[in-house]
């Protein structure tokens, strides 16, 4: 999921794309309805990497050493990598939607 949310960004980011008020608010459902589907996700992850954290935990280590540990794994990685894309899609439909608002006020300025 993670891999196309990228692409569909850099699709976005493309000038035929942004010309096309249709398609920009095509574009702007899609993110919307992605970033619902990625905030579960995301809670998958956080799950995974809290799991981890408490197998550390039972290791009889001390709390400290227990998150060291538990944040070189691949799922604190896989974690912080849909954190770093959640905050990337929010800023895409900001920008979407600023660029609806622009072209909304030059089409009724010159109506």
């Amino acid at each position: 999921m993670f891999d196309e949310i990228l692409k569909q960004i850099e699709r976005v980011k493309n000038e035929e794309v942004r010309s096309n008020p249709s398609r920009i608010a095509d574009a702007l459902v899609w993110f919307s309805s992605m970033y619902a589907s990625m905030t579960e996700q995301l809670v998958d992850l956080e799950l995974g990497y809290n799991r981890e954290l408490v197998a550390q935990l039972q290791a009889d280590i001390s709390v400290a050493k227990a998150e060291a540990i538990a944040k070189t794994s691949t799922a604190y990685r896989d974690y912080l990598k849909g954190k770093q894309l959640e905050k990337a899609l929010i800023e895409v439909i900001r920008s979407l939607k600023y660029w609806i608002r622009v072209k909304e006020d030059e089409y009724s300025e010159t109506n």
